[in-house]
């Protein structure tokens, strides 16, 4: 039974309407920042590894930027020596000012987590291009030798940096803290 000019008119009227309903229903992105940050995004990338003043050869950071919601807000610094220090804001699963110190096997771990997840060849920022708003960001660092590598994860970000950053976040919360010493 072949279509008839009504059946064939309705069809075009269908994909005529859905396809118009839709676009004026998309909403551009915004890259405001959802929140006023101290500096811009990428600002957060550069200063905070050169603020610290314990032991100047940082070889690991993470740092979690704020959002409207209950979004977790701290950063965590890794020295070579072994030193480990927490900084916690809002809803941090660890608030204030803490300190650590992770053996020799937990850095090579470290190390270890970063070649599997294939850190050094990932791009340096996710989503590409602009900022979104009201998502946090998850800004990783990482020095080995000559090697050095920041990325700042809003979105989009491959399966195997959020593991490593999932790795990171649950072996660092696995550290034994204490306010630390003056």
């Amino acid at each position: 039974m072949a279509p008839t000019h009504r059946s064939f008119s309705l069809i075009v009227y269908f994909l005529f309407a859905l396809f118009f309903s839709c676009t004026h229903r998309i909403q551009p992105v915004q890259t405001t920042p959802v929140v006023e940050l101290e500096h811009e995004p990428e600002e957060y990338i550069e200063l905070k590894s050169d603020t610290v003043d314990v032991d100047p050869i940082l070889i690991a950071s993470m740092l979690k930027t704020p959002c409207f919601g209950t979004c977790p807000v701290f950063e965590a610094w890794v020295y070579k020596n072994g030193h480990v220090r927490w900084c916690g804001a809002e809803n941090s699963p660890m608030p204030g000012n803490l300190e650590s110190t992770a053996s020799p096997d937990w850095i090579e771990a470290l190390y270890n987590k970063a070649e599997l997840s294939g850190f050094w060849e990932l791009q340096d920022q996710y989503p590409g291009g602009a900022w979104l708003e009201d998502i946090p960001m998850t800004i990783s660092y990482l020095r080995l030798e000559q090697k050095e590598k920041r990325i700042a994860d809003q979105a989009d970000a491959p399966v195997s940096l959020l593991r490593f950053e999932q790795w990171l976040l649950q072996h660092l919360m696995e550290l034994e803290w204490a306010p630390p010493t003056e």
